[in-house]
């Protein structure tokens, strides 16, 4: 019988801590792409850069380098440490090789409890990068008045918030403490279905991989990530879409009453 193994959340901290370094430039690209809902990833790039400037690109990753992996931490460990109860309530040890349905089983109670943790730090984030201003300009604070995001990509316009901070203080002055769980449902429905696919995708690739005489290397490991990672967004980026325009919203006006209003208006913008 294992008690919480630790390591799981060291490595899951580790592993977010470099996807978020590697991937936020692409990251904010989405995020502009899914609220501003006008042009393509290549349009929405050239006009960031030209507009903004290359710093743009980098809005706000401190705040979630510096917190992202703890959600990343507690997916990791949560599933890790699920799926070892998991083998010693059916199988009475963790030496047993667990199912695919364990492993589902695992990576949804994973999903359920890290949305928990996430949804401050993508809230945050979103709003953050969803601000056009050039880096450099200084905000006009949390309770200042500014044009709406996206309405023109100037120059001159001033950023709302003048750091990560400042955006968790406003939000919790304009909306309660509620206000930071803003689009926690649709996290859940986008992180519940997502991790199961992304845990049962890497499990079934590392088996496809794996040699009958030796141990998976460096290589197979990151092919069966790669897919993981493929299947997992495949499947979870129309609730991520409804997620970053909710978490958006209400920075100056709210135009979506929940989720379910998010999901029909944006079906029917196209």
């Amino acid at each position: 019988m294992g008690g919480l193994r630790l390591d799981d959340f060291v490595a899951g901290w580790v592993g977010g801590g470099a996807g978020i370094f590697v991937g936020y430039p692409l990251d904010t690209i989405k995020v502009r792409i899914q609220t501003n809902k006008s042009g393509g990833a290549l349009h929405m790039f050239s006009n960031l850069v030209k507009k903004e400037g290359p710093l743009a690109l980098f809005k706000g990753m401190s705040f979630p380098l510096s917190t992202v992996a703890v959600s990343m931490s507690v997916a990791f460990g949560a599933n890790h440490n699920a799926l070892r109860k998991i083998q010693e309530w059916k199988y009475g040890s963790t030496d047993h090789k667990p199912t695919y349905a364990d492993q589902c089983a695992a990576s949804c109670f994973a999903g359920f409890v890290q949305a928990f943790v996430a949804c401050p730090i993508e809230l945050i984030k979103i709003r953050l990068q969803s601000q056009t201003h050039r880096v450099g300009l200084k905000a006009v604070g949390g309770n200042g008045v500014m044009e709406a995001p996206h309405s023109n990509m100037a120059a001159g316009v001033k950023p709302c918030y003048r750091g990560p901070i400042d955006c968790i203080c406003s939000t919790v002055r304009q909306d309660g403490l509620q206000g930071v769980y803003r689009g926690l449902s649709s996290l859940i429905l986008r992180d519940v279905p997502g991790y199961a696919f992304y845990f049962m995708s890497y499990a079934v690739m590392c088996d496809l991989l794996k040699p009958t005489d030796g141990e998976l290397g460096p290589v197979q490991y990151m092919l069966a990530g790669s897919v993981a990672g493929i299947a997992s967004w495949s499947t979870s980026t129309p609730m991520d879409v409804i997620k970053s325009r909710l978490q958006a919203d209400g920075v100056h006006q709210k135009k979506y009453n929940g989720l379910l209003d998010c999901a029909v208006r944006s079906v029917r913008e196209g």
